[in-house]
């Protein structure tokens, strides 16, 4: 008896989920117009956006090596002493951020920045396990990123033995103008606002569908606004013969394309107890 019970009890779970996925495409389905066009019209304000109204962002990096000195030209470079340069590479990126660093650069090249505005449109990595140090800049210009990082790699490389006991710093790939826009990434952003918007579109349909459900009298509920409007169109005009043929011919096979919630005509709406005739 118990596992009869504990049986019948799944199937109802599973029949409700089943009647609870109907009611879901149901309202999608319904909704399905209002959210294709959220979704396109949204779509399509992103690309206009991010294509023809957000000023690209070139970028342009240069690539450098640092050495740590040694004190015999002569002798071979041992493990150790690479150990201790990969263990002073963040050192190093440290030292080619540094105010005294770009503000050099500001000085001798006459760039119109503040230190940090330079620091924001520089960016710098390391290789791992490497002595390798790569420098980005970005610029709405991709002349200009190229000599920013030009300059800075140029300004490190004479000022860093002065700070440090650094053997040599060799510049391995000067910055050239890179004419393809690194920002803004418009398929990335445009799929994203297309997410967003289907998200958000759904959400709203579910939460009108809830609060509708919420404030809607229960023998009401399985009537949707267009259906009752049907009936009474139909209740007015039961006496004018002419009238009702040009509600049959046009306007309820319209309601019926343009609602298919309207289908479900029940005749316990139209059973109104003695109505009187010539009134609506």
């Amino acid at each position: 008896m118990t596992r009869m019970n504990e049986t019948m009890t799944m199937m109802s779970k599973g029949q409700q989920d089943h009647i609870d996925l109907q009611e879901v495409l149901k309202i999608l389905k319904k909704w399905r117009t209002f959210i294709v066009l959220v979704v396109v019209l949204t779509t399509l304000l992103a690309y206009l956006v991010n294509a023809f109204m957000l000023k690209p962002v070139y970028a342009s990096s240069t690539q450098l090596i640092v050495n740590t000195k040694q004190s015999n030209q002569n002798s071979m470079l041992t493990n150790a002493d690479l150990q201790l340069s990969l263990n002073l590479i963040e050192t190093y990126k440290e030292v080619l951020m540094s105010p005294r660093i770009l503000d050099k650069v500001i000085k001798d090249y006459q760039f119109p920045y503040t230190v940090s505005e330079l620091q924001k449109k520089i960016s710098v990595r390391t290789v791992k396990l490497s002595q390798v140090i790569s420098l980005t800049v970005e610029d709405r210009s991709p002349e200009q990123a190229a000599l920013i990082a030009n300059a800075v790699a140029t300004t490190f490389q004479k000022e860093i033995p002065l700070i440090m006991s650094v053997d040599n710093v060799q510049i391995l790939a000067e910055a050239t103008p890179n004419l393809k826009p690194v920002k803004p990434r418009v398929f990335m952003n445009v799929l994203l606002s297309m997410l967003v918007s289907l998200l958000l579109s759904i959400v709203v349909v579910f939460i009108k569908e809830f609060l509708d459900q919420t404030f809607t009298p229960p023998i009401l509920r399985n009537y949707s606004v267009h259906l009752l409007c049907e009936n009474s169109w139909r209740i007015c005009m039961n006496n004018s013969t002419m009238y009702w043929s040009i509600v049959h011919r046009f306007f309820l096979p319209l309601m019926r394309k343009c609602y298919p919630d309207s289908l479900m005509v029940s005749s316990s709406l139209l059973r109104l107890p003695q109505r009187r005739k010539n009134t609506c």
